[in-house]
């Protein structure tokens, strides 16, 4: 099923509005009338995201592990439980710190970003001079047809591990919150990309001429005075890295709730001048408790490694382009969509939001008799009507769907977050009239 239009034409005459689109006329015209289009997107993008909440649990446990594990290579006597319980600890620090925003302690993740790839960079580039220079021809593509072609299959499930070197990389959409385009660009092509090459082309040169030492490769290629510097960087470029996903996890979700793909969750939003810096208390301890269990589990980073949106154009609505209304019938009966920018608080309880809807409705009023009856409701007060529907599996269909519809969406249902705290309306002003559904 295909993501329900969210649109309205109306959109088009805010003054806030974007009216920019990078899809032709001719291509945006085919997937807006074409539902079999809108499921196949629709599906790629639930998959894609899928991958993505995948990849907020798996990440901060292998980078946490992969970072932490090297002191193993210092003293025999630290064994791999030490380790996992040390890795825990952090990792529980750094979902308990989720509910502060990235804002308060952000200021700390350049410095610790620029040393960790100016150490990578300079160790890696050391490695390849001193174990083995004509590594760096494997920059050049003509070396991966012949890998593919010498190993045929074998060289795509070898490749399966390599892609693990760019995990994580999908994240920089949620930088998008965070900076503009082409700054991310520029850093990732000026500073990330030439030190990764360096830092994996130095690894694999040292592993070249040291073959036993696979398990320990990074801080094995590491200069012994730099051991402990670089323990330090590693652990807190883990710890950034693994925010990296975390945030990226509570954009993702959060787009997800727009587009009514996820059930709701609390959504706070963390910082008053970045609109992506958003914050789920739910998602951040479920991302936890998942993290956790990974890294009791497999206890080690290469055993992980083996396991291994609604764009939003509108940031403020001005109060005269708030409100629309439509005639309905019978007489006294008014449709009206309120419409809310990004940065808009939303109060439907406070006196001028309701004299702003009286006032609005005034204008379209057609006789005084019409005016005095919105005055009239305005002196009885207001009460909220909410549509709950309910849906019902038939007796014909088979066990597994009454199940799913009857029992499993049920226990969703009662224990997600209703509509009425999203709308932020008192319970005792509001009247829910329910609708039954059988499928």
């Amino acid at each position: 099923m295909p993501v329900p239009v969210t649109r309205l034409a109306s959109d088009a005459n805010l003054k806030f509005h974007s009216k920019k689109s990078r899809l032709q006329p001719r291509m945006l015209k085919f997937l807006e009338g074409s539902p079999i289009a809108q499921a196949v997107i629709t599906y790629l993008v639930l998959v894609g995201t899928c991958m993505v909440m995948g990849d907020g649990a798996l990440t901060p446990s292998i980078s946490v592990l992969s970072a932490v594990q090297g002191i193993q290579s210092r003293s025999s006597s630290i064994k791999q439980g030490h380790v996992v319980l040390l890795c825990v600890i952090i990792l529980v620090i750094l979902f308990l710190f989720q509910q502060y925003g990235t804002s308060k302690v952000g200021f700390t993740f350049s410095p610790i970003m620029l040393v960790w790839f100016a150490l990578i960079a300079s160790i890696g580039l050391y490695n390849i001079i001193k174990y083995y220079p004509p590594v760096l021809k494997a920059i050049s593509p003509h070396y991966i047809y012949l890998f593919f072609t010498r190993n045929k299959r074998a060289g795509w499930e070898q490749f399966g591990t390599v892609v693990l070197c760019i995990t994580g990389a999908e994240a920089m959409f949620a930088d998008l919150g965070h900076f503009n385009k082409k700054s991310i660009q520029m850093a990732y092509s000026c500073l990330v990309y030439p030190a990764l090459i360096l830092a994996y082309a130095g690894q694999a040169a040292f592993f070249i001429k040291n073959p036993s030492k696979l398990s320990t490769t990074f801080y094995s290629s590491v200069p012994e005075p730099l051991f402990w510097p670089m323990f330090i960087v590693a652990t807190l470029a883990a710890i950034v890295a693994s925010q990296a996903l975390i945030s990226a996890s509570f954009s993702i979700i959060k787009q997800s709730i727009a587009l009514g793909c996820f059930p709701r969750v609390t959504m706070k939003h963390t910082s008053k001048k970045y609109e992506g810096r958003v914050y789920s208390p739910e998602i951040n301890y479920f991302l936890m408790i998942a993290c956790i269990l990974i890294t009791v589990g497999f206890k080690g980073g290469p055993e992980i490694g083996q396991a291994y949106v609604r764009h939003l154009p509108v940031t403020p609505v001005l109060p005269e382009e708030r409100f629309l209304f439509d005639r309905l019938e019978p007489f006294g009966v008014y449709r009206c969509i309120v419409q809310y920018g990004y940065m808009d608080t939303q109060n439907m309880e406070d006196d001028e939001y309701v004299l702003s809807i009286i006032a609005s409705l005034k204008e379209i009023a057609q006789s005084d008799d019409e005016t005095m009856m919105m005055d009239s409701a305005l002196a009885n007060g207001r009460t909220f009507v909410l549509g709950r529907v309910i849906l019902k599996m038939s007796s014909k269909q088979n066990c597994f769907k009454c199940f799913v519809i009857n029992n499993l969406y049920r226990f969703l249902q009662k224990n997600f977050r209703s509509n009425i705290s999203s709308l932020k309306i008192a319970p005792s002003k509001t009247l829910q009239i329910g609708m039954q559904y059988e499928i």
